[in-house]
């Protein structure tokens, strides 16, 4: 199993992630063309993706999601609760498949569980991915971690975990108090402590690899992200590859195959 994070961030989200039989996109919060680069960027045709899952119905999760379904004929699935939002306004994706949160669902050799996180969206998603070949976990966009959410994640040997924000860099940067808040909330955007924290917890010695994601352009630097990240690794003496995604350009990919990528 191998995980791609190709974008993420509040300017767009697409993460790539394939097994043995099976090739999926998580969310396309960039334009059709840009998706398309960075996949043939990374050495994949995306003719050969077999579908498109979406986390929420945010703009940075789905921007691109009609264009890139229609044009390389893509199912996409989506929980039903967020496809009756956005179907108000779009309403030619391609192959839309509604699904209930906690209730799994298989993709050839790769079974999903979409499950439940806090978050200010219609009825917004992580995700589990399991095949004979590993588990992965992909959870960002929430404001806290609760125990369901901990429990689906469990056990992953590969993980992409959100670490939004600095706390200090948030509460003295530019934004409103307003948009303080909402981030802060328990329904907004993990910060670095907290992300740390959620990587003690789900630790375990079969992990093989972590992306920090949807990180802050004001409010966060990828060395505060990494540094949090780092020490709990260190502290169970664990050296597994550790990334801070990137908005501008994919990073390195996370593999169950091999430790590195």
């Amino acid at each position: 199993m191998r995980m791609h994070v190709l974008s993420s961030g509040s300017k767009g989200n697409l993460t790539f992630l394939e097994t043995a039989g099976v090739r999926i996109l998580v969310d396309v919060g960039l334009s059709c063309k840009e998706a398309t680069r960075r996949l043939q960027a990374v050495g994949v045709d995306p003719e050969s993706l077999d579908a498109i899952l979406v986390t929420h119905e945010h703009s940075d999760h789905i921007r691109g999601v009609s264009v890139t379904s229609r044009r390389y004929k893509l199912p996409v699935w989506i929980g039903a609760r967020a496809w009756k939002r956005v179907s108000v306004r779009e309403t030619d994706w391609f192959l839309v498949n509604e699904f209930r949160p906690e209730r799994p669902f298989g993709i050839g050799d790769l079974e999903i569980l979409p499950f439940r996180v806090p978050h200010d969206a219609a009825d917004p998603v992580a995700y589990r991915f399991q095949s004979p070949e590993g588990r992965a976990g992909l959870v960002t966009d929430l404001g806290h971690a609760p125990e369901p959410v901990v429990r689906a994640l469990l056990g992953s040997d590969l993980l992409v975990l959100e670490s939004n924000h600095d706390e200090t860099m948030l509460e003295t940067g530019p934004y409103p108090d307003y948009l303080k808040r909402r981030i802060r909330s328990h329904s907004g955007h993990l910060s670095n402590t907290q992300s740390a924290e959620l990587l003690d917890r789900l630790w375990h010695p079969g992990l093989k690899g972590v992306v920090l994601g949807h990180l802050s352009e004001e409010n966060n630097r990828p060395e505060l992200a990494l540094a949090q990240a780092a020490r709990v690794l260190e502290k169970h003496g664990s050296a597994i590859p550790l990334f801070v995604a990137r908005q501008d350009r994919p990073i390195p990919a996370l593999d169950t195959r091999r430790n590195g990528s």
